[in-house]
């Protein structure tokens, strides 16, 4: 999951979905209530453990943490020097995915279809908004905390694709690379605040309305495609920032690649990606029977 958060247009929900850990995952939040703090304050420890299935979160989230520390630097190298060959992969797990979840959708009704059609037009108006401009101030990473962790919890959403919009990706990224410590906690307390209220929302949805959020999430997953072309071209301007010229991405320009070798890399970290998600997927379900 944290590897996939890392890459914009990738979601890390999608990998917790696919490797069946969602539910569980969804499972915690509304366990964060009164019983919870009766719990901590009584000493109750062990009871506090199960109750929170403490074991599980504290693993996966180690696990996210882990990954950003240890991954930022390399896919920021990969994205910024193999662009095409890093997206053809996620590409490859999006694929996957929406064969996947279109597996989970039982019967399709119009609850189905209206699910599945307000998805793709959320993921393809994503692909039309533009960038802002950078900026490290304490209450804006914060909020940039808050809707990315909201993004990667929902399956086909990208957190990451989140923040290259609102304009802290790189900045995230770096700040990770650096330990920049001011940055990370802002942006960590704005990812609990986010992950309590929204955990909350998303379980009750998928309690009550579980095929039509599948068929939401099919419509996201399949739509951020578009969001990962590998072969487009920055649309940029040029800005003048704090008394130095920058230039700003404010859009892309799709086109189709030419038949060279790089094209036959490309299918081939499609295909690597597809095959990935198709074993992770297999190994989850049996442990699932397990």
């Amino acid at each position: 999951m944290g590897a996939a958060d890392i890459v914009p247009g990738v979601s890390g929900g999608t990998i917790a979905f696919i490797t069946g850990i969602y539910e569980r995952l969804l499972a915690i939040f509304p366990k964060l209530n009164r019983q919870t703090l009766i719990l901590l304050t009584s000493g109750q420890w062990k009871t506090l453990w199960h109750f929170l299935d403490l074991q599980f979160f504290i693993l996966l989230f180690s696990g996210i943490a882990i990954s950003f520390l240890s991954l930022s630097r390399l896919v920021l190298y990969a994205y910024q020097n193999y662009p095409n060959y890093l997206l053809s992969f996620f590409i490859g797990l999006i694929l996957a995915s929406v064969w996947l979840l279109f597996g989970k959708i039982k019967s399709w009704t119009w609850h189905s279809c209206i699910g599945l059609i307000l998805g793709m037009a959320l993921g393809i108006g994503l692909v039309f908004l533009k960038p802002t401009q950078e900026n490290a101030s304490f209450i804006y990473v914060f909020f940039c905390g808050l809707l990315a962790i909201c993004s990667m919890l929902l399956p086909g959403i990208s957190g990451s694709f989140v923040l290259l919009l609102l304009g802290n990706y790189f900045l995230l990224l770096r700040s990770l690379y650096s330990l920049e410590w001011q940055i990370i906690i802002s942006f960590a307390l704005g990812a609990l605040v986010g992950v309590i209220a929204f955990g909350r929302l998303l379980q009750w949805l998928f309690k009550h309305y579980a095929q039509t959020m599948i068929a939401f999430l099919l419509g996201v997953v399949l739509s951020s495609v578009a969001l990962l072309w590998p072969w487009r071209e920055e649309t940029k301007i040029t800005t003048f920032i704090n008394g130095k010229l920058k230039e700003k991405v404010i859009g892309y320009e799709y086109t189709y690649p030419e038949i060279t070798h790089e094209i036959f890399w490309a299918l081939g970290f499609v295909l690597l990606g597809f095959i990935i998600v198709f074993l992770l997927e297999r190994y989850g379900r049996k442990l699932s029977n397990n």
